[in-house]
């Protein structure tokens, strides 16, 4: 059974619920339902620490009533120089529609072996909002941090580390861990602080909600992240309106959602070292991503607009990827797999760029049945480790056909070396595998309409995808009347 007290103003300027000289135990919980009209420029602590070392379960701060004008709220307080310790937790919760408050944090000047637990389900925040400390010594410690925000509005950032010009000696031992459901961010959020040092990993979760700054998993200015930082978007639901950054970005069971604001609509940048899109079925997103890797789960079906500098693709079977560009630079590798093994194959309906001294390792298939697609390849050096389908209707790069403009009447410019297997869903040609040579003459403007009708063949021997330029019908006639003429005078000699 926890202890519901009244609190006390001790000066004209503070609320604590609690507030020990002396070293003891506070039993279960100190818990305060707190609702006051008077606070215009208050500051409210759950406890008062000083220098001591109070062990129990912890402190508990309810605010339920209209409280106008705090200057701050904190969970636990310490005048400068304290080296008290609270051995439980500290648990802030915010439930006051029409309560405002300049600033919410842990105050610092203390440690915590416990977690901070900070709800915000209503009410305006003018400043920001941060799991760390505001102040700390060396030495002084949080166990552990956890944010959550439910509805409320916050017009500054969202930290779930340290702020502070004297917080840079404080530290988090453990994780922090930051929910978003709803209400409405202004500034950006941090899984980290802008200083101090966050011993463990950072996650954010959102779910739901609007944010108009950026959202980073990790910290900025002085403060530090030792381990790895995260950052989920779950559903459609939640407004993000600048950038995404992580080591690890998941995006989680995002659909069409028929809004505009809907999170299926994101166009901002997605960096990451992983991206992982996990039932992700929303028939486009268009988001700028950069990442190192991805991986395409959970029965995931989608279309991106552009991927760049991606340097592995792991596809779970029964989850697909389309995408509207995807470039290789000059000297690098992109490897599409299959997570169960082997291959991968993507669909490329825009452009497809491999630049020079570069490796394609994987299925690719370019343009729809529509067409569309353009093939941009660096010549002899390009290399598609991999299984090419070829759907009618598609383009060559200008640079390719600058290439192809020097050509001699029979002579062949390579396209693609290491080709394993080839299909071309025109002309009724079924797939050809490594070593197989396509036979015949192939009218390469079926598959590359800015080349001229019959002027140029496709051929494949086996591994390279080569153009072959026919001599013009006027010099085949030519030939074919020198070869009669030297005929005829071999006959009447």
């Amino acid at each position: 059974m926890t202890a519901l007290i009244s609190g006390s103003r001790l000066s004209s300027n503070h609320y604590f619920g609690n507030y020990r000289n002396d070293s003891g135990n506070l039993g279960n919980c100190t818990t305060w339902d707190f609702s006051d009209t008077n606070t215009a420029g208050t500051y409210l602590a759950g406890y008062g620490l000083g220098d001591r070392t109070v062990g129990g379960d912890g402190v508990r701060v309810r605010i339920s009533g209209d409280c106008p004008g705090f200057a701050g709220v904190y969970g636990v307080w310490g005048k400068s120089g304290s080296t008290g310790t609270l051995t439980g937790n500290v648990t802030l919760q915010l439930d006051a529609a029409h309560a405002t408050y300049g600033s919410i944090s842990e105050a610092g000047n203390h440690s915590i072996d416990g977690t901070i637990r900070i709800t915000l389900n209503a009410g305006t925040v003018s400043g920001n909002v941060a799991g760390g400390f505001s102040e700390a010594s060396a030495g002084q410690s949080i166990g552990r941090v956890e944010l959550f925000v439910n509805g409320g509005l916050i017009e500054g950032s969202l930290y779930g580390g340290s702020t502070g010009n004297s917080a840079a000696n404080g530290s988090i031992t453990g994780d922090v861990a930051i929910t978003m459901t709803g209400g409405t961010l202004v500034g950006n959020l941090y899984g980290g602080g802008s200083t101090g040092t966050i011993n463990g990993h950072t996650s954010v979760t959102i779910s739901g909600g609007t944010i108009y700054g950026n959202v980073n998993g990790g910290s900025c200015g002085e403060g530090r992240v030792l381990g790895t930082n995260s950052v989920t978007i779950e559903s459609g639901r939640a407004y993000i309106r600048g950038s995404i950054t992580g080591d690890t970005v998941t995006l989680k069971d995002v659909s069409d959602s028929g809004s505009p604001a809907g999170f299926d609509r994101y166009a901002g940048q997605v960096t990451a070292t992983h991206l992982v899109l996990r039932h992700v079925t929303a028939s486009s997103f268009d988001a700028a991503i950069h990442a190192e890797d991805i991986t395409v789960s959970g029965g995931t079906n989608t279309h991106l607009a552009r991927l760049e500098s991606v340097q592995s693709i792991y596809l779970e079977s029964g989850s697909s990827l389309s995408l509207t560009q995807l470039l290789v630079g000059e000297g690098k590798t992109c490897s599409l797999r299959q997570t169960e093994g082997g291959l991968g194959e993507v669909t490329v309906t825009g452009l497809l760029s491999l630049g020079t001294n570069s490796t394609l390792s994987g299925n690719i298939t370019l343009g729809s049945p529509d067409g569309g697609y353009i093939l941009a390849a660096e010549g002899a050096t390009a290399r598609l480790e991999g299984k090419l389908t070829l759907n009618a209707g598609g383009a060559l790069s200008d640079a390719t056909l600058t290439a192809l403009s020097v050509l001699t009447e029979g002579s062949s410019y390579t396209l693609l070396e290491q080709v394993d297997a080839l299909e071309l869903t025109a002309d009724g040609y079924s797939s050809l595998q490594r070593g197989a040579a396509l036979s015949g003459f192939v009218d390469a403007s079926t598959y590359f309409t800015n080349l001229q009708k019959g002027r140029y063949s496709l051929t494949y021997n086996g591994k390279e995808l080569s153009l072959t330029l026919v001599p013009e019908p006027t010099s085949a006639a030519l030939a074919l009347l020198a070869l009669a003429a030297m005929a005829a005078r071999r006959r009447r000699s």
